[in-house]
């Protein structure tokens, strides 16, 4: 449920490969995945992208939310993968792929140097 807009320039969002018509803007909560995006920073999500590539997402595991790094093995599994060191990468069967719902891709993080 959408609480607020912002428009960023059309052109913004589709030089960082992100469909317009799909952009949402969500918080990282969390530093799993500093130093690239920092705890607290407004993230441009792609809806329409649902993870047939290797990049970062936005998934749904269970009852949680959780930004990582997708990664798809040749034996069809999944590897989700933090950026921050002191996290382990977590390896999905082929068949637990169900577990695992793709909300959307990163294309733009929206945070101060």
């Amino acid at each position: 449920m959408p609480v607020s807009s912002l428009f960023l320039p059309r052109a913004l969002l589709l030089a960082n490969g992100i469909n317009p018509g799909h952009a949402q803007i969500v918080r990282c909560i969390g530093d799993s995945m500093e130093p690239t995006i920092r705890d607290g920073a407004p993230m441009v999500i792609d809806c329409s992208d649902l993870g047939e590539r290797d990049d970062v997402y936005v998934l749904r595991r269970g009852s949680g939310i959780t930004v990582k790094r997708l990664q798809h093995l040749a034996d069809r599994s999944i590897l989700l993968k933090s950026d921050n060191s002191a996290y382990e990468a977590d390896r999905l069967p082929k068949d637990d792929g169900d577990e695992l719902k793709v909300i959307g891709r990163v294309g733009l993080v929206l945070q101060s140097i």
